[in-house]
């Protein structure tokens, strides 16, 4: 069967239909997380550990569009495009109170994916570290805010792999990339085990398999070399979905 090229009408529709879903989905939920990043940075002080109010910020960002019914309850805040936050609020939330704990000036996330979480971790985190510095990697560019974002707070993203950054050492690491058992233990031993904190993402999620990230935390936050084990597991009765783990030494 021979191969028929599409027609000028074809293609000028589809062309159409792209710039429609760029101005009416995506900029809209970009202007959102530059919304929310704004919010953070002018929070007052005593709502910095208000998880209503930080919870009420992470809606109205939004959450990364996912049928498979993973937020529960909070599937009404997903926006309509791949472009959002891939958490469960409250997760996130009692995991953004418990790093405001510490000091931290240097905060690498392995993982970056749209930019979304590390760009609202990165503008909590200032609030309480002026001198942070603060690091995004993955080997894919999707994070299309990293201009207007870099205008606002201190973050870097970088194409690469954690092995790149091999030796380099950070206050707080956030392993968020490679969702394999053995693709999370290179990341963890490339830059996470030198870190002072170290978080991981989905340590309890049915369809990351337990045998992936959830083995490795397991295997981590029993084997006694922290001195503080967090984890942040809350999620729809009857579900596994995500969860955030903090690992302290």
């Amino acid at each position: 069967m021979r191969y028929k090229p599409m027609g000028f009408k074809t293609m000028g529709l589809i062309n159409i239909l792209r710039r429609a879903k760029l101005y009416l989905v995506e900029i809209p939920a970009r202007m959102r997380l530059l919304r929310g990043i704004r919010q953070l940075l002018e929070l007052p002080d005593e709502l910095l550990r208000d998880e209503e109010t930080l919870m009420k910020i992470i809606r109205e960002i939004g959450l990364c569009y996912d049928d498979r019914d993973v937020y529960g309850d909070e599937s009404p805040y997903m926006n309509a495009s791949g472009n959002g936050l891939y958490q469960l609020p409250k997760q996130l939330v009692k995991a953004m109170i418990e790093l405001s704990r510490h000091k931290i000036d240097s905060f690498l996330e392995v993982g970056t994916y749209t930019g979304y979480t590390s760009s609202l971790l990165t503008a909590y985190l200032y609030r309480f570290n002026p001198e942070l510095k603060a690091t995004t990697i993955d080997p894919n560019h999707n994070f299309r805010s990293y201009k207007k974002v870099r205008s606002l707070i201190p973050l870097e993203h970088r194409l690469c792999k954690s092995e790149t950054l091999r030796g380099q050492v950070f206050d707080c690491v956030f392993i968020d990339g490679d969702h394999s058992y053995q693709g999370a233990r290179r990341d963890f031993e490339n830059v996470g085990k030198q870190a002072r904190i170290c978080m991981f993402h989905d340590i309890n999620d049915e369809m990351v398999g337990f045998e992936n990230v959830p083995r490795l935390w397991k295997e981590l936050s029993e084997s006694g070399s922290s001195t503080e084990t967090h984890s942040f597991l809350e999620c729809t009765p009857g579900k596994q979905v995500m969860g955030i783990g903090i690992l302290i030494s």
